[in-house]
């Protein structure tokens, strides 16, 4: 129906299933136990399912795939900048993504 496998976290079941796979995947880059096999990310892999963020790119205003590295890079600078890692969800996309990153750790 859509033609990829970028499902967006809040697009109810699916979406929220997509993101337990990624946070399973980053957890198995890290060497942390997990339930994603490795069977199962190649399956989820020959399909082109999308391991990274969705987010917004501030200056043409359209959508890109922006890698949890790389976001994380961006936190390190904003509290190097600030002080502190208390990012406003309002303040684009780097608040939004600690707010999902906040909300994961209070799930577990």
């Amino acid at each position: 129906e859509h033609g990829h496998c970028r499902v967006p976290q809040g697009s109810g079941p699916l979406g929220n299933w997509v993101n337990n796979r990624r946070v399973e995947y980053r957890k198995n880059l890290r060497g942390e136990k997990t339930s994603l096999s490795e069977d199962r990310v190649r399956k989820l892999n020959g399909i082109g399912f999308a391991w990274q963020c969705r987010a917004r790119n501030d200056k043409t205003g359209t959508d890109t795939y922006v890698s949890w590295e790389n976001r994380f890079k961006q936190l390190v600078a904003f509290k190097e900048e600030h002080g502190h890692c208390k990012v406003p969800q309002s303040s684009g996309p780097l608040g939004n993504w600690v707010s999902n990153r906040r909300a994961e750790y209070r799930k577990n």
